[in-house]
């Protein structure tokens, strides 16, 4: 019998991400794709790894009228919990998501709670490659003109990821 396949998911770890998604609420469900990057730190304590992290991402998506001169972002701050199985953990994480917008001038910006789910994969000692789900919930964000004043927003991405843990 073979022992098991053991990995060491301590460490810090930095990365980028590629995702698409989508809006909801700002005129109905718009469609974005998001590129972005990643740094944290996790602690293996056995059969459970804990950690947190800092991603950023550029998004991309249609939400005004015609050719608008269009920015979005987002910069979140998790919390991370998974289960070692190995050389794959699958895990949930949860925080709070920063959302700056900038249409033609008009600026917005707004905070909220972010939870999801993903699953890591450990390439040899260093590489890590994943998937991660997550939602974002911007509620009654703020506006420089009147004409969105108290938009909820739900920002949701399914994201592939690649990290190197130091």
């Amino acid at each position: 019998m073979e022992a098991p396949i053991t990995e060491d998911w301590s460490g810090f770890y930095i990365g980028a991400q590629l995702g698409a998604g989508e809006f909801v609420g700002v005129g109905g469900t718009e469609d974005l794709s998001a590129v972005g990057a990643h740094v944290g730190y996790m602690y293996d304590f056995g059969k459970f790894v804990l950690g947190g992290e800092f991603a950023y991402n550029r998004l991309d998506a249609d939400l005004a009228v015609g050719t608008a001169n269009e920015e979005y972002d987002t910069a979140v701050v998790k919390l991370r919990a998974g289960y070692d199985l190995g050389k794959i953990m699958p895990y949930v994480v949860a925080g709070s998501t920063e959302f700056d917008m900038s249409i033609d001038g008009t600026s917005a910006d707004g905070a909220g709670p972010m939870v999801g789910i993903g699953i890591m994969y450990a390439v040899g000692d260093n590489f890590l490659l994943g998937a991660e789900y997550s939602s974002s919930r911007i509620e009654d964000f703020n506006v420089t003109t009147s004409t969105a004043s108290g938009v909820d927003l739900d920002i949701n991405v399914l994201s592939l990821r690649a990290s190197y843990k130091f």
